[in-house]
């Protein structure tokens, strides 16, 4: 399950960094690897976002503690080196094909989802409305909780509904 989770948190990242750097910079750039997307960012860019990594970071000393028993630097590009490949590694652990790839890059996904919303703010009600602007997330991210159970499943290959059939 770990896996799982890890394999869509790199892809998450991935589109992060993508999407941030289309509308920050006006540049679309392929491939998977999140070290090279962050460090196409703007030096400014980079640098505000190694701060909120590292005050994100800080609130979990255990997993700090974690990091350097296993001695891995918490540094973001340290952090970005040992997971560039993680999604292209992880999506096919089943090959057993014994991958380097470490996931310890949460932290960075917050902090871009946040400034990407500063210059989108209209895409918020996009993440957080689904119909009658009822919010799907609330609460604390580390608890799944929060996650409303109201949105109507629609099944692959049928039409979406229409407003006069709900």
């Amino acid at each position: 399950m770990v896996i799982v989770f890890a394999t869509l948190a790199s892809f998450q990242l991935e589109m992060y960094l993508k999407c941030l750097l289309l509308l920050e910079e006006g540049l679309h750039r392929e491939g998977h690897n999140v070290l090279k997307l962050f460090q196409c960012l703007s030096d400014k860019t980079q640098t505000e976002l190694t701060k909120a990594h590292d005050e994100y970071l800080a609130q979990f000393p255990a997993f700090l503690a974690l990091l350097r028993h296993k001695n891995l630097s918490p540094d973001l590009i340290s952090l970005l080196g040992r997971g560039h490949r993680a999604f292209t590694e992880f999506r096919y652990a089943h090959e057993n094909k014994g991958g380097k790839s470490t996931w310890a890059l949460t932290g960075l996904m917050m902090p871009i989802r946040e400034r990407i919303l500063k210059l989108k703010p209209q895409w918020k009600d996009i993440l957080t409305s689904l119909s009658d602007h009822e919010p799907l997330y609330s609460g604390s991210p580390q608890s799944t909780s929060h996650i409303r159970r109201k949105a109507k499943p629609i099944a692959l290959g049928s039409p979406l509904p229409s407003e006069d059939t709900q």
